[in-house]
């Protein structure tokens, strides 16, 4: 919960996902261009590699930002 009482809008996993989205409309894109064969196994790969990472590194970005922000605003209050 944040200093109002609210839970944040955008949660960790929420940018994780915005971005694996993003990512995937990226491949969608490099796919119907014909960067990639048509075939499962390759989609397969540049799905996981280009939104799985994607997801993952945002994900653990916005993570990180949440327990320095909680680490603040407990530091403040202690202060009070």
């Amino acid at each position: 919960m944040n200093e109002r009482g609210r839970s944040p809008r955008w949660r960790p996993v929420h940018v994780g996902l915005f971005f694996a989205g993003m990512a995937t409309v990226l491949i969608g894109i490099g796919v119907l261009r014909g960067n990639v064969p048509l075939s499962a196994r390759a989609l397969g790969v540049a799905l996981l590699v280009g939104a799985g990472s994607w997801g993952f590194v945002s994900w653990l970005v916005a993570a990180a930002m949440v327990d320095v922000e909680n680490d603040i605003i407990e530091e403040d209050n202690e202060d009070r």
